[in-house]
C-alpha cells in the first residue's frame, strides 16, 4: 500500500507541473521540450524501476531549474527509497511546509510516511578521538568531532569514516536496530612519522642516540621524525657528539671521522709549565737558605752599677 502511495505522489507532483501556471511567454519555442518536465519524467520513469539513486538526480536537477515546492515531494520520496530517512523526513517536511493547496488526503499521506519512517529511526552517539577528525555516515560527510548531537540512523547496516591528517583513518561497520539507541566509540591512532639514519664510523665506535645504544661501526636504525643526539665513542678517541635532525621519510647517512685522544705527555709545551714550576721551587728554597740568619757575633757590653 505504502508503494501505491508513493507513485501516486509522484504522479500528482508530475502532472503539477505541466499545470503550473506562468506569468512570462516561453522562453523556448512550442515544440521545444520543457527541460523540467523531462527530469521529472525521467526521474519517475527511474524510481518505478527501482533505480532511487538515478531518479533523485533527476529530480534534483529539475528542482535546480524550477525550484517549485512539489518537485520536494519527489525528491524526498527517492531518498527514502536510498533509506536516507533523516533526509527525506526533512524534504518532506519542507514540502508540507511550502504547499498549503495540498489536499487534506494528500497532505494526510505525506504525514504517515514521515512518521513511518521515523519509527525507523534510530539514535546513534558518535564518540570520536581526537577533536577535529571528519567523520562520514555511508559516505555522506556528518562534520568533525565532537558531534553536537545524536545522529538519526535508519535501522540496518551503516559503515561509519573517520579521518584526521596524521592518523591512521578507520571505516567501520555498524548495524542499527529500530528504535534502539546505539554508541559508536571511535579512537583514533596516532600514525609515527619516522626516518631512517645511516651511522658509519672510523674507526669502529659505539654509536648511541639519545642515551640508547645501537650498535658498533655501522648502524642503520628508525627514529621518529625530530630531533636527536648522537654520541660516538671509542678507546683511544676523542668522544664525538653532534645534534642529529632527521625528518619523516628522510633517509640520510651520517659519517663520524674520530680523533685520536692526544699523549699530553710527550709534548715539549706540557713539560714546559712543569719545569718552570720545579725550577721555582728550587729557588724559593735556596733563597731561604741563604737568608737565615746565624748566631751573632761580638760580646755584649757591660753595664752600669747601680
Amino acid at each position: 500500500m505504502i508503494g501505491r502511495v508513493v507513485i501516486a505522489l509522484i504522479v500528482i507532483a508530475a502532472t503539477a507541473h505541466a499545470q503550473r501556471p506562468s506569468g512570462k511567454p516561453a522562453a523556448t519555442p512550442l515544440h521545444a521540450p520543457d527541460p523540467v518536465k523531462v527530469h521529472l519524467d525521467q526521474g519517475v520513469a527511474l524510481f518505478n524501476d527501482g533505480n532511487y539513486s538515478a531518479a533523485l538526480a533527476e529530480f534534483e536537477a529539475a528542482y535546480e531549474l524550477d525550484p517549485a515546492p512539489y518537485i520536494l515531494n519527489n525528491i524526498g520520496l527517492a531518498q527514502k527509497g536510498l533509506f536516507r530517512y533523516q533526509d527525506a523526513i526533512a524534504t518532506l517536511q519542507k514540502f508540507l511546509a511550502a504547499s498549503p493547496t495540498l489536499t487534506a488526503e494528500q497532505r494526510k499521506q505525506t504525514e504517515r510516511i514521515i512518521a513511518e519512517m521515523q519509527a525507523l529511526l534510530s539514535q546513534v552517539t558518535l564518540d570520536v578521538a581526537p577533536a577535529g577528525a571528519q567523520i562520514a555516515l555511508d559516505g555522506h560527510p556528518l562534520g568533525t568531532a565532537p558531534l553536537a548531537a545524536p545522529v538519526q540512523v535508519a535501522a540496518g547496516s551503516h559503515t561509519v569514516d573517520v579521518a584526521l591528517d596524521g592518523y591512521s583513518s578507520v571505516h567501520r561497520e555498524i548495524s542499527v536496530a529500530a528504535a534502539t539507541p546505539l554508541t559508536v566509540s571511535v579512537a583514533l591512532t596516532a600514525v609515527r612519522k619516522v626516518g631512517t639514519v645511516h651511522v658509519t664510523t672510523v674507526p669502529q665506535g659505539a654509536i648511541v642516540v639519545d642515551g640508547k645504544p645501537l650498535g658498533l661501526g655501522d648502524v642503520r636504525a628508525q627514529l621518529e621524525a625530530g630531533g636527536h643526539t648522537l654520541d660516538v665513542s671509542a678507546p683511544g678517541f676523542e668522544h664525538h657528539r653532534e645534534e642529529l635532525m632527521l625528518g619523516a621519510d628522510q633517509d640520510r647517512l651520517i659519517a663520524v671521522q674520530l680523533d685520536e685522544t692526544p699523549r699530553w705527555y710527550r709534548h715539549w709545551y706540557v713539560w714546559v709549565p712543569v719545569a718552570v714550576v720545579v725550577a721555582g721551587v728550587a729557588t724559593t728554597i735556596i733563597v731561604a737558605e741563604t737568608t737565615h740568619e746565624g748566631p751573632l757575633q761580638g760580646t755584649l757590653g757591660l753595664g752600669k752599677a747601680q
